[in-house]
């Protein structure tokens, strides 16, 4: 079955999986962590990649890029589903299993 996925407005068929990986970097102007407001001075980053492989291969260039706030990397298992209380054909991506942590 075919599902909008509203947050990223296009179709995607039921039980399809993706990784998704998040990661923090620092504004520009800022050359201590501890000198920061998270809140403020963090950018927040989010990709989806179609094969766990390929998710990690770009965390480990994330980590290599020495640009990271924390030194790490969150990797998460998705499945697309629609939740029961939603029949219409609305989807989200349900993280499966534990969060991964890629460091350096």
């Amino acid at each position: 079955m075919k599902l909008w996925m509203w947050q990223e407005k296009h179709e995607a068929e039921q039980g399809t999986v993706r990784w998704r990986i998040e990661w923090e970097t620092v504004k520009p102007g800022h050359d201590e962590i501890s000198d920061i407001d998270p809140g403020r001075d963090l950018d927040w980053h989010v990709r989806s990649y179609q094969t766990e492989r390929t998710a990690k291969i770009q965390a480990r260039r994330l980590l290599k890029s020495g640009t990271l706030a924390y030194g790490v990397v969150r990797l998460e298992k998705q499945i697309a589903d629609s939740p029961e209380e939603n029949p219409c054909g609305q989807g989200e991506w349900i993280t499966v299993g534990e969060t991964q942590y890629v460091e350096g």
